[in-house]
């Protein structure tokens, strides 16, 4: 007796080895016997009998009854238990003979519905910030081997991230920047769905954890060269990772502009300096993604 998933039971179409000669079979309910053929359309096998023909498994059906001796049914079975199931030719011409309508031996089987399999999901690193690679991990059973849809939600916004990964000795995992595929993440709270799509043994689930994205610290360089009196001062601002406005503020001259930085650069210049030590403070401002610093 053999197990199956009802998927397995319809793609499960065994060939019948008849005699070149058959007449009509009584019902074979009660028949002990395996199928001739249980492996499948492209498992011949080898029987060694040349007066055996293979019917081809397009002119072939599948019928099931209930081990108590209940009828015979086209139907594939959807409550779960013992089985018989035989294959049946209606009859017809192959190959320029007709043959009369048969069946197959009997072989029983246990039907086994699909089941929930168990599925988590988890993010690293645990606390996130702007422009971290952040790696998304579904854990299934290892046989389980259909796809996984990861989707990024707020609210009533959902994004799907990327192409549905196929799961790989129990795990599906994605990337937010990797080879194939970029995202970065704005600082909020998100809820990561993964659904798995399901397959022959297992059906469609999903599982979500939370997700909390920080704020990035920004980078700014300064850098500002000691002057002569009378020269002008020149300060180069490049802010590697951060906004593109800037606050700039000089003490003890109560100096304080903002300044965009279209290619994250500028250049401020100050000139009638007066002989002194001043310091300049440049602050990351009007962003959503970086901490103001």
């Amino acid at each position: 007796m053999s197990d199956f998933a009802k998927e397995d039971v319809e793609n499960f179409i065994p060939k019948i080895l008849l005699s070149k000669t058959a007449v009509e079979q009584d019902d074979p309910s009660d028949c002990d016997g395996e199928l001739a053929n249980p492996g499948g359309p492209n498992n011949t096998g080898d029987y060694g009998d040349n007066n055996l023909l293979d019917i081809p498994a397009d002119r072939m059906s599948l019928q099931f009854c209930r081990s108590d001796g209940s009828e015979w049914s086209d139907s594939v079975p959807d409550d779960p238990g013992s089985y018989y199931v035989r294959a049946v030719f209606a009859g017809g011409i192959i190959d320029n003979v007709e043959y009369a309508p048969c069946f197959s031996n009997v072989r029983k089987i246990t039907y086994l519905p699909k089941t929930d399999p168990e599925i988590t999901v988890t993010v690293s690193p645990e606390e996130p910030v702007y422009g971290d690679t952040i790696t998304i991990t579904a854990t299934l059973p290892d046989d389980a081997d259909e796809k996984v849809k990861f989707t990024l939600i707020k609210g009533s916004d959902s994004l799907d991230l990327g192409e549905p990964v196929t799961v790989t000795n129990g795990k599906a995992e994605l990337k937010t920047i990797g080879e194939d595929y970029t995202i970065s993440i704005s600082p909020g709270d998100y809820t990561v769905r993964a659904v798995y799509t399901g397959d022959s043994r297992y059906n469609s689930v999903s599982a979500d954890v939370p997700l909390t994205v920080g704020k990035a610290e920004p980078e700014i360089d300064v850098t500002a060269g000691d002057i002569t009196y009378g020269e002008t001062a020149v300060i180069d601002i490049n802010c590697k990772y951060g906004s593109e406005q800037v606050n700039v503020s000089i003490d003890k001259i109560d100096y304080e502009e903002e300044y965009t930085l279209p290619d994250k650069k500028c250049t401020v210049r100050i000139p009638n300096l007066k002989p002194d030590e001043y310091t300049v403070t440049v602050r990351n401002i009007n962003d959503d993604n970086y901490y103001e610093r």
